[in-house]
């Protein structure tokens, strides 16, 4: 099935979601929502007869709050709260332009090196001598920009582990299949939990009683 597309500035109220990409500045409101991706910058609640979340992945801001949270079935369900979800879309980003530099800086010191032993060994040519120039140049550049990426890097994740303090609830019961993040702890729900509340202390994923 297609996906619809939404994206709000503001709140989302809606009766019911399903095989949607819904990203909301604010906070969601809905009785259900069914195998979707769902980016919320502030609180999640499925409210309502059925209360339902299951299916997809929900980034969450602030908390999120629902009756039941996954199936019997075991439908993977996927849960991060407790950091912004601007702030980890670009915490992905620069994981994956340091990947990037890393590859680069390998390539561009193994030509460096192999021009640099055959200098040794003999003159090399004009267009040699050029491209040594160039390689070096383009290490040195890479290595700071490295150094720079992974001073962003430390400092984005020293933030998440500052400010993970996002909620779970659930009032009825979380079911096997869910796999719940909060910060940068994670946890697999392998047994059914009723009636509790997830948060982050310590490092870890923990369960406390329902608040409401």
């Amino acid at each position: 099935m297609n996906k619809g597309e939404l994206y709000c500035d503001g709140d989302l109220v809606a009766k019911f979601i399903e095989n949607s990409v819904i990203e909301v500045k604010g906070n969601i409101h809905s009785d259900a929502i069914m195998h979707s991706h769902v980016v919320c910058g502030k609180k999640l609640e499925a409210a309502g007869r059925k209360g339902l979340i299951v299916g997809g992945n929900f980034k969450v801001g602030d908390e999120i709050k629902a009756k039941v949270i996954g199936s019997p079935m075991a439908t993977l369900t996927e849960l991060e709260v407790g950091v912004n979800p601007d702030m980890r879309k670009r915490y992905e980003i620069l994981k994956q332009e340091h990947k990037g530099i890393i590859e680069n800086l390998e390539k561009v010191t193994q030509a460096v090196d192999v021009l640099t032993k055959i200098r040794q060994k003999t003159e090399l040519p004009q267009d040699k001598l050029e491209l040594l120039a160039k390689s070096i140049q383009a290490k040195l550049q890479l290595a700071m920009k490295l150094e720079s990426n992974s001073i962003d890097m430390k400092e984005m994740e020293s933030y998440f582990e500052e400010l993970s303090k996002g909620k779970i609830k659930a009032s009825d019961v979380i079911y096997p299949g869910t796999r719940v993040t909060i910060g940068s702890s994670m946890m697999y729900v392998k047994d059914p939990l009723q009636y509790l509340t997830l948060y982050r202390a310590n490092a870890e994923v923990k369960i406390g009683p329902y608040e409401n």
